[in-house]
């Protein structure tokens, strides 16, 4: 693998654990106090988090696969929606 696939691979599984983290308010709030110690490397991730949220070669998200994407609260909304949505429906 050469070197710069790997750190295309590296960057895409970092973007992916950065948003896993970002969806779970507590992991959020550790991330962000441990970040605060190291300012150049919270720049660098922030960085690239930009980077891949605006590549132009990116498609654009699909949407939640399944409720394991969303955070616990939007999970809670969705939860109820669908059930005044179902009461709603006759």
């Amino acid at each position: 693998m050469s070197t710069a696939r790997f750190k295309h691979s590296l960057t895409r599984s970092a973007v992916r654990l950065a948003r896993a983290v970002l969806r779970r308010p507590q992991l959020k709030y550790i991330a962000r106090r441990m970040l605060g110690r190291f300012p150049t490397l919270q720049g660098r991730l922030q960085g690239m988090m930009y980077r891949a949220a605006l590549a132009p070669h990116a498609k654009p998200p699909a949407g939640p696969q399944a409720d394991s994407d969303l955070s616990p609260r939007t999970q809670r909304m969705m939860r109820e929606l669908q059930r005044a949505f179902d009461k709603r429906a006759p």
